[in-house]
């Protein structure tokens, strides 16, 4: 289910960013698909191996501020967007939510906070 999750939120992001000019819609995509692929996994080991939450945020805040600081520098992002992006994709790794799996989140709040960072810059 999992898989499931990640590909409605990829959709997500993917086909609502055709709605977008092409250069804000690569700017975000990219950096929300590698934190995704780097973040989930990196938590889901840690918690695999009984790491306290503390370590679990700290570390996958690390790996995502990699990843968005990385992808501002190659695309030009406005540091807004990537102070916000970082700290939402730490967290929205954390709280269990029944309905709706953390694949999901992981790629549809930090796009959604990014884009309206964006809009609100312009």
């Amino acid at each position: 289910s999992g898989a499931a999750w990640s590909i409605i939120g990829g959709l997500i992001v993917l086909l609502f960013g055709e709605f977008l000019p092409r250069g804000v819609a690569r700017q975000l995509a990219y950096p929300v698909f590698f934190a995704a692929a780097i973040v989930d996994p990196i938590a889901g080991e840690l918690r695999r191996r009984s790491a306290s939450s503390g370590a679990v945020l700290l570390v996958s805040a690390a790996c995502a501020g990699a990843v968005w600081i990385s992808f501002g520098l190659l695309f030009h992002l406005s540091w807004s967007v990537v102070l916000v992006a970082v700290p939402l994709t730490a967290a929205v790794e954390g709280p269990r939510t029944a309905p709706v799996d953390d694949n999901l989140t992981l790629l549809v709040v930090p796009w959604l906070a990014g884009l309206l960072c964006l809009l609100a810059l312009r």
